[in-house]
């Protein structure tokens, strides 16, 4: 090897060669080569052989040489592809026996370039996608497939060489996209650039968003993002005809951020969620195990997950409730495919991601799930009691009376996502139990025919203030608002209230906490009933003149408030 091409000639003498024989610098690889293949003998050499090389140098030549004991005798067959194709390649082969690794290089023998490699394939690894920079339409390149043995130490190879022509369009598609740091303030002016092709590069603008052209449609890619004083950030591989708009910032962290992370020092992380596809802003699902296949054949990068406290942690059930997933200690120049699993089967995960992976960067992308058939995805929000709700962290929310049970926690924003039976009626339960000066909620009862990431916001109440409202303990209280079909409050509607228990009487029905004998709904839409028996059914509907409502049904328990809008349309 020569990179800086120092040496003006170099020969080489020894077994098989006629006299000394002349190396040719081949530029594009930085090395010396023999310009056309010589026949050693007809038949595979025994023993050592020892080759001598002279080096000519402006100054003194310099002398070495190199003894070889250990032949490769079979070569990869089957080279895939050849001829003309439009898209980009999957290389694939017939391996040899006992072969320890393999590895791919591309030449462009048009442009008379080194395009393209692949090394540290493992030795059951025949096939391999092109993940480098956008071929070029109408060059042909030429690809060598690498078969090396592992013998007495030595790594000796053999080298199969294929063509193909590249006749594809070159039509190009953009990313779009934004940038912050992690304390979630735009990247103003940071570099966003196609990985392996600075020239396809763009900046941020003051709120961290971007928009990168030219990147190949139909060819796979990923983008790097960087920043002066931080470290770079890696896309998953990504390949589409169309434009790319993420709905899901990307971060960028300082060198001891992401030691922090990664527990070491310089180490490549995998971050990402794991997603539901229909719901990529907030649809995160919890109980999904993340795996990985190194193309290095590395088994020892750890899969983590983060816990509502901000712990990563190993944890064989899978994601919590945020979705979120590490993988740490990825390897410079490794390819890493993340896949995903959820036992209790609301999701599948037909699509993987692909990492292209760097040690001391971070890579972001999440892994999306299918919903299965029969489940709806519902979400909403967990809030407290005060005049501007503020989300509550780690309610349970659990679809009531499920067997087996079906819960989830809220995040720190109070969101949550389950997913239930579709076409079946339910009642969603909310609570903290750790916290048990708080009142449970219940729902009305509800009908899911499909997905809905935003029911609503369900409060938690302190207890004392139930008791309050109805002067005592042991009963609950309803209190909810009238809507029309957008979600605005709608005043003017009379609420009723029918008790399965006392038929023949009626709740009585407040317009306001204080139940201060107004008659009809405010402009906020509010109506509360007091002291509503434990193990009651209540019906609750409206009636405003040109205007029908749905009837909402409860069941209600003791020391606990019920919440459920009724919706009216006009008639």
């Amino acid at each position: 090897d020569d990179p800086s091409h120092a040496f003006t000639g170099v020969t080489v003498n020894g077994p098989g060669l006629v006299g000394e024989v002349s190396l040719a610098y081949i530029p594009t690889r930085g090395r010396w080569e023999i310009a056309s293949s010589i026949v050693l003998g007809s038949t595979l050499p025994t023993g050592p052989r020892t080759y001598n090389f002279t080096a000519t140098t402006s100054a003194t030549p310099l002398t070495g040489s190199k003894t070889v004991s250990v032949y490769v005798e079979g070569f990869a067959t089957n080279l895939q592809p050849t001829g003309n194709i439009a898209s980009p390649p999957v290389f694939s082969w017939a391996g040899i026996a006992g072969a320890t690794g393999y590895a791919v290089v591309l030449h462009d023998i048009t442009a008379g370039a080194g395009v393209w490699n692949s090394p540290n394939l493992a030795g059951s690894q025949t096939s391999v996608v092109y993940d480098g920079p956008a071929l070029i339409a109408g060059h042909t390149y030429e690809y060598t497939v690498i078969s090396s043995i592992n013998t007495d130490g030595n790594s000796n190879s053999s080298f199969a060489r294929a063509q193909f022509t590249y006749t594809a369009g070159g039509s190009t598609i953009s990313f779009s996209g934004f940038l912050r740091y992690l304390n979630g303030s735009p990247v103003v002016g940071g570099v966003v650039e196609m990985a392996g092709n600075p020239s396809i590069q763009t900046t941020t603008d003051s709120e961290g968003s971007f928009t990168l052209p030219g990147l190949p449609s139909g060819a796979p890619f990923s983008v790097k993002m960087s920043n002066a004083g931080y470290v770079s950030t890696y896309t998953h591989v990504m390949q589409s005809t169309a434009p790319i708009i993420t709905t899901r910032a990307y971060d960028l962290r300082t060198a001891g951020e992401l030691d922090a992370l990664s527990g070491g020092v310089g180490i490549g992380v995998i971050q990402g969620r794991i997603m539901n596809g229909a719901n990529t802003a907030t649809g995160y699902i919890d109980g999904a195990v993340v795996t990985y296949a190194s193309q290095m054949g590395r088994t020892d990068y750890l899969v983590r997950y983060r816990d509502e406290t901000g712990g990563l942690v190993d944890r064989p059930a899978g994601t919590f409730a945020n979705g979120r997933y590490f993988i740490l200690g990825v390897a410079e120049g490794d390819t890493v495919t993340v896949s995903a699993s959820q036992a209790k089967g609301d999701f599948t995960f037909p699509q993987t991601r692909a990492f292209a992976t760097h040690s001391g960067a971070l890579h972001l992308g999440t892994v999306p799930g299918v919903l299965a058939g029969g489940k709806a995805a519902i979400g909403g929000y967990i809030k407290d009691s005060q005049a501007t709700p503020v989300g509550i962290q780690g309610a349970t929310v659990e679809q009531f009376g499920a067997s087996p049970a079906n819960t989830t926690t809220s995040l720190n924003d109070g969101l949550f996502n389950l997913v239930v039976p579709q076409n079946t009626n339910i009642y969603l339960k909310f609570s903290k139990p750790s916290e048990t000066a708080l009142a449970p909620t219940y729902t009305a009862r509800m009908n899911h025919a499909g997905s809905n990431p935003n029911i609503g916001d369900f409060n938690l109440f302190p207890l004392t203030q139930l008791t309050a409202w109805n002067g005592g303990a042991g009963n609950g209280v309803i209190r909810a608002r009238v809507r029309d079909q957008v979600g605005n409050y709608l005043d003017g509607a009379i609420v009723t209230a029918a008790s399965a228990l006392n038929p023949t009487t009626p709740y009585t029905v407040c317009y306001d906490d204080a139940c201060t004998g107004l008659t009809s709904t405010q402009a906020n839409g509010r109506y509360i009933i007091r002291n509503v028996l434990d193990g009651d059914t209540v019906t609750v509907t409206a009636q405003k003149t040109g205007w029908s409502f749905n009837t909402r049904i409860f069941q209600t328990y003791a020391d606990s408030l019920h919440q459920g809008s009724v919706v009216g349309t006009t008639a």
